[in-house]
Order: C-alpha cells, then structure tokens, then sequence
C-alpha cells in the first residue's frame, strides 16, 4: 500500500462514485422542494377521495420530494473521513455517521470489497464497496490503511490473494 495519505491531517475519502458540485445540490433542493409542495398541493384536493393508488402516488412524490432534499443538502454522501487522530465513517445514506479515536480501535479488516472497523468496545462498523469504481475504493482502502499504520492500530490486508 502506498503511504501518500498518512501525512495529510484531514482527508474525506468518498464511498459514492458522483460528486456534486454547488449548482446540482441547489437544483436538487428547489426540485425536492417543488415535488413536496406539489405532493401537498394533490393531498389537499383528494381529501375525500377514498382511492389508494391516488394517496400512494402522493406519498411517493412527497418522500421523493424529502429525498431530493436530503441529497441537495449533502446529507446523502457516504464517506471515510481520516482526520488527525480520528476516523469517521458513514457508509449508508440514511445512517449518521459512526467516529473512532485512533486509542479505541482494535483493529481494521480490508477485504476486497469491504472494510471493518473493530473499536475496543465491540463497536464494530462495516462499509461494504460496489465493483463498479475501483479507484474510488482503491483510494478509500489506501487511506484507511495509512491511517490504521500510523497510529499503530492492527491491520488485516486482504485485498491481494
């Protein structure tokens, strides 16, 4: 493994193969924001309508709405953030996201297409990679790795057979 990473005292490693810029996160969010509000708006006028597709089809455009939301203020990313002493890891998009001070780890599994992190009190968080981005995961693997070797945190490399 290459130890580019381990001199870099805040890096945020991204688990998703898009990132956004500033323009895409504002369309998103007035777009969450009109599908919520249209979604409200056909609520109001169905009140006394007793079909079930019509209130199904509301709902999912109001959580879609939600959703667009969510993603646009940047809530949807998951990520490993190596920061000094500390690892953050967020690796579910609806999930917060889980630290661990370099003293509370007991060890790091990288396997080829996951990773664990194994903290002293049983604690143990698992991100699991898709196949499709092998940089992505290379680069996440690499500075997971770099951080476990230099705050001496056991380290179990399975990524070359």
């Amino acid at each position: 493994m290459k130890n580019k990473m381990a001199e870099d005292i805040k890096n945020r490693l991204p688990l998703d193969s898009r990132v956004s810029n500033r323009f895409v996160r504002i369309v998103q969010v007035v777009f969450g924001i009109v599908a919520a509000l249209t979604a409200a708006w056909l609520a109001v006028f169905m009140l006394l309508s007793p079909e079930a597709s019509y209130w199904i089809a509301v709902l999912f455009l109001f959580l879609f709405g939600l959703f667009q939301i969510y993603s646009g203020l940047g809530h949807a990313t998951r990520y490993i953030e190596v920061d000094g002493d500390t690892i953050t890891v967020k690796s579910q998009i609806a999930s917060r996201p889980v630290s661990f001070e370099a003293l509370s780890v007991e060890s790091i599994e990288i396997e080829r297409l996951s990773l664990h992190i194994n903290g002293n009190n049983k604690k143990r968080v698992s991100v699991r990679f898709g196949v499709a981005y092998p940089g992505i995961i290379d680069n996440a693997k690499e500075g997971v790795a770099a951080w476990a070797l230099k705050h001496g945190v056991s380290l179990s490399d399975e990524i070359d057979p």
